[in-house]
């Protein structure tokens, strides 16, 4: 499980391009698994709330675990 975040200059070209280029990088560099973006300029203060789903609870426990540390 890897969570990704890339801050963007407000000014980058072709911005709405670029999801769908990193996206495509990471479905082929990476493990098969499932990539989505989220958009968090429409969130403003009022937070962020992410579900975490998998096969066993020990797994989600051992990654949530270690990206609290990060």
């Amino acid at each position: 499980m890897a969570l990704y975040f890339i801050e963007y200059d407000k000014n980058f070209k072709n911005f709405n391009e670029e999801n769908i280029k990193i996206i495509d990088i990471l479905n082929e560099n990476t493990e098969p698994g499932e990539w989505k973006t989220l958009d968090f300029a429409s969130f403003g203060a009022s937070g962020l709330e992410l579900f975490v789903y998998g096969d066993k609870m020990s797994f989600l426990i051992t990654i949530l675990v270690s990206s609290k540390k990060d």
